[in-house]
């Protein structure tokens, strides 16, 4: 289904629209060409010069590289890593509905088909497809139902295994969810605990071991992005309010409706939704007098816990780590979809013939609540939300409700009735993963492949020059930029004193140098990409970096005359302190492991971007729009 929709936006194997969207396009696809460079023997898995000037890129890795599917990116030469992000974002989401199904197969008593359904919901729930380009986020939707299933394992067959395997590969591949995940399975086993006292009191020690052995065994990522952060990592977060900004009271009725995208920037509410049909039997699982009150008791109390967190400061931040995601906030969002899901199931077992006329009820009641929500939208909130995204959900609704009807009317047999229940649940699941990825094409945009393949070659043409005119190790910048008419014949002025300057000053001299002529920069590390593009060709002296203006667009090579580019050997004796770019800098090399994935230059550089791209990522034709905030933005996070 995923392809599916990609395909329908022009994203395929090969396409001109790549699925680097964000920060896949600036840090992932350098960050994953990288690591292929590192598996070929190209470069240490441990330490690179590959950015700024050098970083721990084991540390780096425990964030962004740590998945079971990194390694896939060695059957692609560096230019095609669009497409390796691609495949490998697919092969995530795929595995993570094949995860939930095999919990749910080991969980749930209803239909095998049942199980397919809820497998569905739970891939493409909108925490899913809404982030979607933070590739390495998508791991942990993997462990997570393994992580659940090996708990009640535990508790039911006292067998630990699963679940220490389970934490291991979770903290392994991305240590930042897995503290999300750890915490919340944390609060799920005590509450099945709290449920079955007599019995569960005996699998206290045993989880609490388990755990911590994987947590010790994981610390081969771990600690090292620990060090790291330590040295290089940001203050937490200061609480300053009570309530978080944006949420209001509708929130849950409203991102439970079909394809609402509102935006994974600033002033978002939670993405939640992971279809209606699952919130009929979250219901019939509160409602049902076959489940004990204790237990509809516990659950509601993490259910309110999780809920409460989207309004309190204190607990989203806690859910984050003490530190504010710079963007795509509410990033703990997916366990409540999950845990809708899994009382869905627990739901769905209730169901029974006698039901049917309760069930039915329950989805009228669903629809009524939704209208009313709709009804009661104030003018000034909830702008994003169309009248189309109401009228799917009320449509399915009423499409769930003759379904179960006519079964229950023995009007479709068992296998006709499975059969168009997953045909309609696939429908409402594919529709809303077009909404959030037609949000992510607004968002961000999905950049044209151009702009990642075209630089290599005027690239690799200085990069020979440097390496035939260098003498010894040393360190090259790459500049481009685009300008408007008033900064042109400002910026070439000062460019004529670019290469002086720049042979005698310490980096952050070089950033302050910058700042006099040039306005909304950002810092990537191009080499990632570009060292290994052609066949195996790579820089050997020193270290590359490269200076972005944002809005670089891929007509702008092809149109020479507005190109500045710069390469400058710095010997490197003239950097007595390695360590002190990232101690002054906040770039990828200082951000790489740290928690909060996001350093705080991307606040000013994806406001300025969203102005500077037309609808196929590609430079509009305005000037910098609000170029002279984003420049001092910049100049302050990088000192």
């Amino acid at each position: 289904i995923m392809a599916l929709i990609y395909l329908t936006m022009g994203i395929y194997p090969g396409s001109s629209r790549s699925v680097l969207a964000s920060d896949a396009f600036s840090q992932f696809s350098n960050f994953h060409a990288s690591f292929r460079n590192a598996m070929l023997g190209k470069q240490s898995f441990f330490y690179t010069w590959n950015a700024s000037l050098g970083l721990n890129y084991w540390a780096l890795m425990s964030y962004y590289l740590g998945g079971f599917f990194t390694p896939i990116v060695l059957l692609f030469p560096n230019q095609w890593m669009p497409d390796a992000l691609y495949l490998i974002t697919l092969l995530k989401i795929g595995s993570a509905g094949l995860a939930f199904w095999f919990y749910a197969k080991h969980t749930f008593n209803i239909g095998r088909w049942n199980h397919v359904v809820l497998a569905v919901c739970y891939a493409l729930r909108a925490f899913v497809t809404a982030p979607s380009e933070l590739v390495m986020w998508l791991d942990a939707f993997i462990y997570l139902p393994l992580v659940i299933w090996s708990i009640n394992r535990l508790l039911e067959k006292q067998k630990p295994v699963l679940l220490f395997v389970s934490y291991l590969l979770l903290f392994l591949s991305n240590y930042y969810m897995g503290f999300m995940i750890g915490v919340f399975s944390f609060l799920y086993f005590f509450l099945r605990v709290f449920g079955q006292w007599q019995t569960g009191k005996k699998q206290i020690l045993p989880y609490l071991g388990t755990s911590l052995l994987a947590g010790g065994a994981s610390m081969v990522m771990i600690l090292p992005m620990f060090l790291d952060l330590r040295s290089n990592g940001e203050a937490l977060t200061e609480i300053t309010k009570f309530k978080t900004e944006a949420t209001g009271a509708l929130d849950f009725f409203i991102k439970n409706m079909i394809g609402v995208y509102d935006t994974t920037k600033y002033g978002s509410i939670p993405f939640i939704y992971a279809g209606v049909l699952p919130l009929v039997f979250v219901l019939l699982y509160f409602v049902s007098n076959r489940i004990a009150f204790k237990q509809k008791l516990l659950s509601l109390v993490l259910f309110g816990t999780m809920i409460a967190s989207f309004y309190i400061v204190p607990l989203n931040l806690f859910w984050h780590g003490m530190h504010a995601p710079n963007m795509f906030l509410f990033r703990y969002a997916f366990l409540l979809s999950f845990f809708l899901l899994m009382l869905a199931g627990y739901g769905w077992e209730q169901l029974t013939k006698d039901d049917y006329g309760l069930f039915l009820g329950l989805i009228l009641t669903l629809i009524i609540a939704f209208s009313i929500a709709y009804g009661l939208i104030p003018k000034d909130q909830y702008t994003y939300l169309n009248v189309q995204s109401f009228l799917l959900t009320i449509v399915f609704l009423i499409v769930y409700l003759l379904l179960f009807s006519l079964y229950q009317l023995k009007l479709f047999s068992l296998k006709r009735f499975t059969v168009f229940l997953l045909l309609f649940v696939s429908c409402e699941m594919a529709l809303n993963t077009h909404g959030m990825l037609m949000g992510i094409l607004n968002d961000w945009n999905y950049a044209s492949r151009s702009l990642y393949t075209a630089p290599h070659k005027p690239i690799k043409t200085l990069v020979n020059q440097a390496k035939s005119d260098a003498d010894g190790f040393h360190r090259a910048v790459n500049v481009f930029f685009r300008m408007g008419c008033r900064d042109k014949a400002r910026f070439v002025r000062g460019g004529r004193e670019v290469d002086a300057l720049f042979q005698h000053v310490p980096e952050e001299g070089f950033e302050e140098f910058f700042g006099s002529f040039l306005r909304g920069f950002q810092i990537i590390d191009f080499l990632f990409r570009e060292e290994e593009a052609e066949h195996g060709a790579r820089t050997v002296e020193g270290v590359i970096s490269a200076v972005f203006f944002e809005g670089f667009a891929d007509a702008f090579f092809h149109a020479r005359s507005e190109l500045f580019q710069a390469f400058i050997g710095v010997p490197f004796q003239e950097f007595p302190e390695l360590g002190q770019s990232r101690r002054h800098g906040d770039r990828i090399a200082g951000q790489g492991s740290r928690l909060i994935h996001r350093a705080k230059r991307r606040e000013a550089v994806h406001d300025f971007r969203a102005a500077a791209k037309s609808s196929h990522g590609e430079a509009s034709a305005d000037d910098f729009a609000h170029a002279g905030k984003v420049w001092s933005d910049a100049v302050k996070l990088l000192h």
